[in-house]
């Protein structure tokens, strides 16, 4: 079965830039929340960080990958919250690759 899930996080972003062709940064989330529509209203609630790189190949053309760790530690389900520890976190990673252009 498939559910929809929506996810919000609130954080702090930092990144450096070198020589317009290089870009690093890092971002870590105070707060990450993860809903899913499901019957028993199932949500994780927890904390993040990630980090990425981007790489200007050709003029105004930018291409990045970025990975984001989450470290769910708060799980609700019926109504009933529960905080759990060591191997039962949900720990999910997020990873992104994109390409960007001008118009």
């Amino acid at each position: 079965t498939e559910y929809k899930m929506n996810k919000s996080d609130l954080g702090a972003f930092f990144g450096f830039e070198f020589l317009k062709l290089l870009r690093v940064w890092g971002s870590y989330y105070l707060v990450s929340e993860m809903k899913f529509d499901s019957p028993d209203s199932y949500q994780l609630k927890g904390t993040a960080a990630g980090g990425g790189v981007g790489l200007t190949v050709l003029p105004d053309v930018p291409i990045n990958a970025e990975v984001k760790y989450y470290n769910m530690n708060e799980i609700t389900s019926n109504g009933k919250t529960e905080t759990v520890t060591g191997d039962e976190k949900q720990k999910p990673l997020e990873i992104l690759v994109s390409i960007g252009c001008v118009f």
